[in-house]
């Protein structure tokens, strides 16, 4: 990743990106669900299973939450459930990357602002970015919840550059509400919130590592499974995993100067 992924689901979001914007500025906080866990926990949120379109490539899709679109020689696509996507074994999941054949990024444009993203992650690896935006401002990278006072209207999911693996997610949910407390165990400093200093590409690697603990052949070299191994799939941190058994990630926005409290937090 060029900035640094890790979001919002290792297996869903079951992976929770929150975006939250301290007093100052802006900012996103990243969270992940208990393991196993392929779908938000946030109430009352929107989600886009992908189930109801027809399984193959597109360049634009209007789902539950917005349209995704691509360049014009770029593609995405529905696929059907296999071992690296689709929750709950069955249905469709978004891929881009590999399964699509193109390497261009897919943008998601929100049909309204929301305080929160989250989305099931299976099959993380280091190629996969996802940045959000705010009215056309970079927010960060990684995946994202927003906070009272910061929303979030677009995002862009990329494979930087590239069709040797692919960016496997399922279940993107929204909420326009901003949350005091974010589900889920935060990631600290998950989020690069300024351009010009970009987080490591093995940091989302470290939070869905494989269940080898080597990165396959393209992914950065000192990427290896660490402390998201453990804290999401409840697994010792040299044991991670990849595929159904991920947890869901998000993203989302806390009221200025709040902070995540620790009984929201899932145990490791």
């Amino acid at each position: 990743m060029r900035t640094s992924p890790i979001v919002s689901s290792c297996g869903v979001l079951a992976l929770s990106l929150a975006a939250f914007a301290p007093a100052a500025d802006a900012g996103l906080v990243v969270s992940v669900e208990a393991p196993g866990v392929q779908a938000t926990s946030v109430a009352g949120a929107v989600t886009e299973t992908f189930d109801s379109f027809s399984s193959g490539g597109y360049q634009t899709l209007n789902t539950a939450l917005g349209t995704v679109t691509t360049t014009p020689t770029g593609n995405f696509a529905a696929i059907e459930a296999s071992p690296v996507g689709g929750a709950g074994g069955s249905g469709n999941f978004f891929v881009l990357g590999y399964q699509s054949g193109s390497a261009e990024p897919a943008t998601l444009t929100l049909s309204q602002p929301q305080s929160y993203f989250g989305f099931w992650w299976s099959a993380a690896d280091g190629s996969n970015e996802i940045a959000f935006y705010s009215n056309g401002q970079w927010l960060g990278s990684f995946r994202v919840f927003a906070t009272a006072g910061t929303s979030i209207t677009s995002v862009v999911f990329s494979n930087s550059g590239t069709t040797l693996s692919g960016f496997e997610t399922d279940n993107w949910s929204v909420s326009a509400t901003a949350h005091d407390a974010i589900p889920g165990r935060i990631i600290e400093g998950a989020i690069a919130s300024d351009p010009s200093r970009p987080r490591s590409r093995s940091a989302p690697w470290r939070a869905c590592s494989r269940p080898s603990g080597d990165p396959p052949a393209g992914d950065p070299p000192d990427a290896s499974p660490g402390l998201g191994s453990s804290s999401m799939h409840g697994r010792p941190a040299d044991e991670g995993t990849e595929g159904p058994s991920a947890a869901a990630r998000g993203v989302a926005a806390r009221p200025p100067g709040a902070r995540a409290r620790p009984s929201a937090i899932a145990p490791a």
